[in-house]
């Protein structure tokens, strides 16, 4: 018996990016058209006719319902898949949208193929104010009980130099590289020596953290605790450059700030840079340990960055 899909539900509650994105993963689809109506938002894949009468099977997950319908026989060697295949590609679709990649994304990859292989010339560690870094701002604006001192909290990372290139490494939603980097006058700069040992090969470089602390610690961010500070510390000292000074340069004293914060904030805040890593941008949330009130907060925060 060959099936296909029919079309998928969504809840209300479910933002137009996130639609998109699981019915292109789902259907094969470039174009998606999205069905505004009263009770859900609905992608259409196939007409009714193109399906044996009350032969519709309904597979929920949540946030969005796929109805699946065994096919008639004019229509299986166009558009027919076993039921086990469609089952498994949703299974999939949902992991792929749902869980935090714990490996580099798209861009990082294709920049590590590039250069991964080539040898470090200088490393600097770049700290920039934190004003710089909107996600984490506009969060703790909108819920913290009082002001925090952002000009004592900073972005940081690294700018790697190979040959002619400069590479700017840094953890946010994701751990980004890229060959492009334009600095401000608040950044600073602080010179990484690497002069007088064996030569760094940057993919040595990333992946002697990975190796050290696992990847959750590197891939997975917490803007308390697994954010650009610990990034920074954990590769330098996976690769034995770390020391007093560069600590001073690197240490924000954030256990202070948090005491300023209300208890909410940490959670919402992981949760929404968590969702922000699902696919590079706010489309959801990880809302299994927030009670009503933290999830209220949590969808007013997303619909104000969705909106931004």
């Amino acid at each position: 018996m060959e099936y296909s899909i029919h079309k998928i539900k969504f809840n209300k509650s479910v933002c137009d990016t996130k639609i998109t994105k699981i019915s292109k993963l789902l259907l094969n689809k470039q174009k998606i058209i999205i069905k505004k109506l009263v009770k859900s938002n609905d992608v259409d894949h196939l007409p009714s006719k193109f399906f044996i009468a009350k032969s519709f099977k309904r597979e929920k997950h949540s946030g969005f319902v796929v109805i699946i319908g065994r096919l008639k026989p004019s229509h299986i060697t166009l558009h027919g898949a076993g039921l086990s295949d469609i089952f498994n590609k949703i299974k999939s679709t949902v992991s792929n949208v749902f869980s935090v990649r714990n490996e580099f994304n798209n861009k990082a990859q294709a920049m590590l193929k590039q250069y991964g292989d080539k040898a470090i010339n200088s490393l600097s560690i770049f700290r920039a104010p934190i004003n710089q870094s909107p996600l984490f701002v506009k969060v703790i604006n909108g819920l913290s009980s009082q002001n925090i001192p952002y000009e004592k909290l900073f972005h940081l990372g690294f700018i790697i130099t190979i040959g002619g290139t400069k590479l700017r490494v840094e953890k946010n939603e994701v751990i980004g590289i890229d060959d492009v980097f334009t600095s401000k006058p608040e950044t600073e700069f602080l010179e990484v020596s690497i002069q007088g040992r064996a030569p760094i090969i940057v993919n040595d470089f990333l992946n002697n953290a990975v190796n050290k602390f696992g990847k959750d610690r590197i891939f997975k961010y917490s803007a308390f605790q697994y954010n650009c500070q610990c990034f920074v510390k954990d590769v330098l000292e996976a690769n034995l450059l770390y020391g007093p000074s560069i600590n001073s340069f690197v240490y924000q004293p954030l256990d202070s700030v948090i005491k300023n914060i209300s208890g909410v904030v940490p959670k919402v805040a992981n949760a929404i840079t968590s969702a922000a890593a699902y696919v590079n941008r706010l489309i959801g949330g990880n809302k299994n340990n927030l009670n009503n009130e933290e999830l209220k907060i949590l969808m007013k925060v997303l619909k104000l960055l969705e909106n931004n």
